[in-house]
């Protein structure tokens, strides 16, 4: 996308740098993809998990699936490094879309800038939505063993939703967890 946008400009005062867009710069630098927003809203969620925050750079987001987090006994903890890598990956599609819908569909448009208000909202419908999505995949009766293991669900997001039964949680009550936070 980055090289048609740098030789194919319709007008200059639309564009907002004039160098490719990588993606490392898409995630970190540019104004209008809400990424600040999104960013700040992680570090907080993260935080519930007392886990330090490793910050956020491309290479973050590329790795989130290999970080090593460990129980009080010293055995690693898959629902954590689950959980990290969840976070990093949907925030980062969050930031592509925001960025390419704000490119395409506005043609750079300053003045269509996406607000901090809707980005936060978009964030939270998105990990509302991804939550109840693994809580529907551990339905049994329909998936059978391919079901996700429900106890692997609950580890993963007790520690945001703060609540002791995950299974048949709604939308509704997912997103108010999550707004709470």
């Amino acid at each position: 996308m980055g090289s048609w946008w740098l030789y194919n400009q319709g007008s200059e005062g639309n564009v907002e740098c004039d160098s490719i867009e990588l993606m490392e710069r898409m995630l970190a630098k540019f104004k209008f993809s809400g990424q600040k927003v999104i960013w700040r809203i992680e570090e907080k969620v993260w935080f519930q998990t007392g886990e330090p925050w490793p910050g956020t750079n491309l290479g973050t987001v590329l790795g989130s699936g290999l970080g090593t987090y460990m129980t009080e006994e010293g055995r690693p903890e898959s629902a954590e490094r689950r959980l990290f890598m969840i976070l990093m990956t949907e925030s980062a599609y969050l930031i592509w879309k925001i960025r390419c819908e704000w490119r395409i569909q506005h043609e750079g448009r300053a003045d269509k800038k996406i607000t901090d208000h809707e980005v936060r909202n978009r964030w939270i419908k998105q990990m509302s939505t991804k939550i109840y999505m693994h809580i529907l995949c551990t339905d049994q009766q329909r998936y059978r063993r391919e079901a996700t293991a429900l106890h692997l669900v609950q580890k993963t997001w007790d520690t945001l939703l703060k609540t002791e039964k995950i299974h048949g949680l709604c939308p509704g009550d997912i997103t108010g967890f999550l707004v709470g936070i």
